[in-house]
């Protein structure tokens, strides 16, 4: 019988802190562990719950299919003030292996002034980092029974697969309404740079895993029985 993969898997947040209501970027990669070169696999998972109480606010479910990782928007205009939530990633439904990271949800500020509620969404994706320069968004929908088409109001089908620029005023809004399960594709111009970095952050995690945690393990066994 085959054994399960079980990749390495890196999971980041940009950034790791917004106000309710603004978009917020996810990026996860998986990678092989012997050779650490991205690996494809067929079906990643994710799901995203409060910190504080577990609330689900984003049901687990596949965000992609036979590929080696994501980058994609998400709102938050279902999730609360002076929270933080856990984005779980994994190519297992049962979250083993999995990877996570947090973000927050901060306060809201009273001192900056009012903006059109179109282009909220995507004023912090303007990258500081030349790295992180977007090229397009494409919307993505979970393609299933449960997307809103006609006669329903608003209409996510409409938007399927459709490509905005940076820079359009016909941007949809993420979420488009309560629940929604659509989300934003963000193609960066250098996605290859990112991957590298994320890479060397897995480096990181497989060295942790390998050294740290059994030096660790030693230690307080050590200190336990007084050796």
């Amino acid at each position: 019988m085959a054994q399960p993969i079980r990749p390495l898997i890196v999971v980041e947040a940009i950034p790791t802190s917004v106000e309710k209501g603004q978009t917020i970027a996810l990026s996860a990669r998986f990678f092989d562990k012997h050779t650490l070169l991205p690996l494809d696999v067929s079906r990643i998972y994710m799901t995203i719950t409060s910190e504080k109480d577990g609330t689900v606010v984003w049901p687990l479910e596949i965000v992609r299919k036979n590929a080696s990782g994501f980058d994609i928007m998400i709102g938050t205009d279902d999730m609360q003030h002076d929270q933080f939530y856990l984005v779980r990633v994994s190519n297992n439904r049962n979250l083993s292996p999995s990877a996570a990271t947090t973000f927050e949800i901060g306060k809201k500020s009273t001192i900056l002034p009012i903006i059109p509620l179109l282009i909220t969404p995507l004023l912090f994706i303007e990258p500081k980092d030349p790295d992180r320069e977007v090229d397009k968004y494409i919307f993505r929908t979970q393609m299933d029974a449960r997307v809103c088409q006609p006669p329903k109001e608003p209409n996510c089908k409409e938007h399927e697969n459709q490509e905005f620029k940076p820079g359009d005023t016909n941007i949809p809004h993420i979420p488009v309404h309560l629940r929604c399960r659509c989300t934003m594709d963000v193609i960066y111009k250098d996605p290859d740079k990112i991957t590298a970095d994320m890479r060397s952050a897995a480096l990181v995690g497989l060295n942790y895993q390998r050294y740290k945690v059994p030096l660790e393990a030693i230690r307080v066994i050590s200190s336990k029985l007084k050796v």
